[in-house]
């Protein structure tokens, strides 16, 4: 007759001590590893946002020529304006050339304006506006000093007369017998013919052959010799 072994479920049910403990360790790996994915998710979704950190810029130093460069551009360019020098006007002044005498020769008669002198032709005694030089008829007359031709006539009193204009006064040749190449407007130098002696003054035909000879200053006659050195 078999012998019946009889099993007690209780014991059916019974797990080694071994098993146990390594079920127990991966039920507490997996809660724990669920309790920090929760903690995680959570702090993610309350955590305010950290705003970016701005990274520093290192801006490189400018050269030189960059900060000369800045500094022309924004400094405001002033015009120079050109300062021309003041010009000063001098006044021209034209040399004096101390006149000569037009013909050599003696002084017949001479200048007289304050105390009259006696007159052949006219039997009388009146003043002498000029000098008369004598000479011969024919003689050439030069210019005494440089000057314009003002004036050509004939003289009732003097004959035919030239005027020359000079730096301050005039010059006046008269008694001549013509006028060679001459005009009003003429410009002569010192020494060149103006004419030539002859015997057209009317009021001194009864002196020997003369030029009479005067100098004008201000339209008025004075003394030859104040002028002729």
């Amino acid at each position: 007759m078999k012998k019946i072994n009889f099993i007690n479920k209780s014991d059916k049910k019974k797990m080694p001590a071994e098993k146990k403990f390594f079920y127990t360790v991966i039920v507490i790996c997996i809660l724990v590893m669920a309790i920090s994915g929760y903690i995680s998710t959570y702090n993610d979704t309350i955590e305010k946002p950290k705003s970016p950190t701005a990274k520093e810029v290192v801006k490189p130093t400018p050269s030189n020529d960059e900060i000369k460069a800045i500094y022309e551009e924004k400094t405001p360019v002033k015009e120079e304006t050109e300062v021309k020098p003041k010009e000063i006007i001098v006044p021209e002044v034209n040399e004096i050339e101390s006149p000569s005498m037009p013909v050599n020769g003696d002084i017949i008669k001479p200048h007289s304006v304050n105390k009259p002198v006696y007159s052949k032709t006219l039997n009388d005694w009146r003043i002498h506006e000029g000098i008369d030089i004598l000479c011969n008829i024919g003689d050439e007359v030069l210019a005494s000093a440089s000057g314009k031709v003002v004036d050509i006539y004939e003289d009732s009193a003097l004959g035919y007369t030239v005027v020359i204009e000079h730096n301050g006064y005039a010059t006046k040749y008269c008694n001549l017998s013509s006028v060679e190449g001459l005009s009003v407007g003429s410009k002569v130098k010192k020494g060149v013919k103006v004419g030539v002696v002859g015997d057209s003054a009317k009021f001194e035909i009864s002196d020997d052959p003369h030029l009479h000879f005067e100098i004008l200053k201000d339209g008025k006659s004075v003394d030859p010799f104040s002028y002729i050195k």
